[in-house]
């Protein structure tokens, strides 16, 4: 009983070109499409370019350097001060910058449109935040602060507490 509803059936759909085509044709035209899409999309493999100053002749700034461009996806580019770096991130020359103050028990100042979108602006200030901690964290100690976001002048503040 189950052979011959299997041969009836089968015998329907070998006689209905619509259903072979829906069944059969329809999917691979669609796996062609969407794949050519996503093939010929946005590279994703560029490195972001983060700003880096630091005092010359201090090794935090060379640590860093080197940590940011060990980290995938980021590019450390030294600019000549401070004011330099702040300037490269309004007008988004760069993605990010760090300013290395001469003060060692100073915070590391990590300029950043704060007023970005949170999905945009987190995973990449968590990632230079990271790595600046693996730069300069001694291997037994706990991470303390040592970074801190900051706008860069000329970019508007966040909207803080703002509803419908």
């Amino acid at each position: 009983m189950i052979r011959a509803a299997i041969v009836k059936d089968t015998w329907l759909l070998l006689r209905d070109r619509g259903a072979l085509i829906s069944l059969f044709v329809l999917p691979i035209v669609f796996m062609l499409a969407f794949g050519s899409i996503f093939r010929f999309g946005p590279s994703g493999g560029e490195s972001r370019v983060i700003a880096v100053w630091a005092e010359p002749g201090d090794p935090r700034g060379a640590a860093v350097a080197s940590a940011l461009g060990e980290t995938p996806g980021f590019v450390a580019r030294a600019h000549p001060d401070a004011a330099a770096v702040r300037g490269a991130v309004a007008r988004e020359d760069v993605t990010a910058g760090l300013v290395i103050p001469a003060d060692a028990s100073a915070p590391i100042e990590l300029v950043i449109d704060l007023a970005a979108p949170e999905q945009v602006r987190g995973p990449i200030q968590g990632a230079v935040m990271g790595a600046v901690q693996r730069a300069l964290a001694p291997p037994q100690a706990p991470p303390g602060p040592r970074v801190i976001a900051t706008s860069p002048p000329g970019i508007g503040r966040p909207l803080a507490e703002i509803s419908s």
